[in-house]
């Protein structure tokens, strides 16, 4: 045995070095036993090796701290599992003691805010809300707007309690099937349902129903049964939409009173009807059963046989219509020349998609006329706003436009776009070739907002062209744009932008604030030659640099001085 001052030989440190490499490559996964395997297994690979109390002592500590270690790696991973329940058990403090400090009204504005942002329309939301806690409950149950929905998946027992929570406010009703099956999921639950929900007819304020066209033949027999001649004062809201195929596609002879079950009810304050390819024969009645009281009309007409002039005739016994969104396609085509004016003299809103792939032959000539006749026929003096959605164009850019905008000035009416404001423009088109246009800022002197989506069409074609020896725009009178949004499809649209803004500086006028948004594309890059540097300053102040630099415009603090007397805020927005 070797003394505590004695040297450690050669083999001694073998041992030692044999053991801490082994140690080392366990990767500190070893328990107290595995120590002692260790070192007898090094033990073993020496050779006349007599273990000396200095290496006793080192295998007794090394034990110790690895026992240590152990028990440190226990509580480490014992606390890491407890990690979750006491995050649990924090956030639920918070969140009990955020909630106790707000009074009920505050809740209770929380909670309506939160049933109408989730749009269900089964109370899924006001069900896990009135299972929280007691107060939650207590507050949920005295809430009647968070029971208004009710639908034919409910079963009865669902449903007279909805019913008994929602107490006398508005109700919102929607059958449904599901669309998966050939047989109605609530062939035999949809009387029963309506047996139920018709007596509180009084109450419906909105009515909404889906159904698969091969799902008509049970809905529609035992609406007419139960739905005749309903008194409805509160119904505001009428939402009409099947799926798959057209009502046509049924069969020949079927019937039309059954399909017009609404005809007769009394519906003296509807202001919205939506209808999605539910009834293509809404325009065709010879009576038409809504009341003159339409504000809002939504119509997806893409399917349907509907023609032109019905859908004209309809609008113009709608005079009180405010916004109007259209889904246009193979519904647009008939042999009827349009002639009489329609005059919308409320309507600020339209927003029109036409879906020219819809069409037998798409984008062709006659199916321009048909769309002029239908801008040109509306007599809109209020219009404000306006969206245009194009799919599969094949014609020219400027051609759609003059289509979309065919009225003149005349005697009569001067500037019959002198109240629109806002222009919203996305365009797909199939076309290689495209000629400019400058009708966007030629023919409308009041613009403020433009928004302009078409990525297969480069910038430069909508914006009016500069004079190639003074470098000055042809039209020196623009609209007072306030705020412009643009989708750029090539790197060069980044020169034809920063052109764009030198104009609108050197407009004449009084100086003007804006702010133009530029959705960039990722093959975008800021590296490449015509492309606009940006530069972030003070939270979202956007300014133009080096590209300006050789110009000699000047920057300061983020806006542009003379001779850009524009303050334009530059909002990047990368898809």
């Amino acid at each position: 045995m070797s003394e505590p001052g004695d040297k450690i030989d050669l083999d001694t440190i073998n041992v030692l070095i044999a053991f801490l490499s082994r140690l080392k490559n366990s990767d500190g996964d070893l328990g107290g036993n595995a120590i002692g395997d260790l070192w007898a297994s090094s033990l073993e690979d020496s050779s006349a090796f007599t273990e000396t109390t200095e290496l006793s002592r080192s295998r007794h500590a090394l034990f110790q701290i690895t026992k240590c270690r152990d028990t440190l790696n226990a509580i480490a991973t014992s606390a890491n599992n407890r990690l979750p329940v006491l995050r649990l058990e924090y956030n639920e403090s918070i969140f009990r003691r955020g909630f106790s400090l707000l009074t009920d009204d505050l809740v209770e504005h929380v909670f309506e805010t939160l049933h109408l942002l989730d749009g269900d329309v089964d109370n899924r939301c006001s069900l896990k809300l009135s299972h929280v806690c007691r107060r939650f409950r207590s507050i949920a149950l005295r809430l009647p707007t968070l029971w208004m929905n009710v639908t034919s998946h409910d079963d009865i027992d669902e449903l007279q309690t909805y019913l008994s929570r929602s107490k006398d406010v508005g109700l919102r009703v929607i059958l449904a099937c599901a669309f998966g099956g050939t047989e109605c999921k609530c062939s035999k639950g949809f009387d029963s349902f309506l047996r139920t929900i018709v007596p509180h007819a009084s109450r419906w304020k909105e009515f909404q129903i889906e159904a698969a066209p091969h799902q008509l033949w049970v809905y529609l027999p035992q609406l007419r049964l139960h739905c005749y001649e309903l008194q409805l004062p509160l119904l505001d809201t009428l939402v009409l939409a099947h799926s798959e195929s057209s009502i046509s596609d049924l069969t020949t002879d079927f019937d039309e009173d059954l399909l017009h079950f609404y005809r007769t009810w009394s519906m003296p304050n509807l202001r919205h009807l939506k209808a999605y390819d539910f009834l293509p024969h809404v325009f065709m009645l010879h009576s038409n059963p809504f009341p003159q009281t339409l504000t809002f009309c939504s119509f997806t007409l893409d399917n349907s046989d509907t023609e032109l002039p019905r859908l004209m005739s309809f609008l113009a016994q709608q005079p009180s219509l405010h916004s109007l969104t259209i889904v246009m396609g193979a519904a647009l085509l008939s042999n009827e020349p349009l002639i009489n004016t329609v005059k919308l003299a409320h309507l600020e809103s339209l927003d029109v998609h036409i879906n020219l792939d819809l069409f037998p032959v798409p984008d062709t000539s006659f199916t321009r006329l048909l769309v002029m006749q239908f801008f040109f026929c509306l007599d809109t003096p209020r219009l404000s706003k306006i969206s245009i959605n194009l799919e599969g164009c094949d014609a020219d850019v400027g051609e759609w436009l003059e289509c979309i905008f065919p009225r003149l000035p005349s005697d009569n009416d001067p500037d019959p776009y002198a109240a629109l404001r806002e222009i919203s423009f996305s365009m797909r088109t199939r076309l290689d070739k495209k000629e400019k246009t400058d009708l966007l800022f030629k023919k409308f002197k009041n613009l403020e907002h433009l928004s302009i989506s078409a990525p297969d069409v480069p910038l430069h074609i909508f914006f009016p062209t500069p004079d190639f020896y003074s470098g000055r725009y042809c039209y020196t009178e623009l609209p007072p744009l306030r705020s412009i949004h643009l989708t750029p499809g090539s790197p060069g649209d980044a020169r034809v932008i920063e052109q764009f803004l030198k104009a609108l500086g050197n407009s004449p006028g009084e100086t003007k604030r804006g702010k133009l948004w530029v959705t960039k594309k990722p093959q975008l890059k800021d590296s490449h030659p015509d492309s606009i540097h940006w530069y972030a300053e003070d939270d979202l102040e956007w300014k133009i640099g080096k590209d300006w630099d050789d110009q000699g415009w000047i920057e300061e603090s983020g806006f542009f001085t003379e001779p850009v007397n524009y303050r334009w805020q530059i909002l990047v927005d990368y898809e």
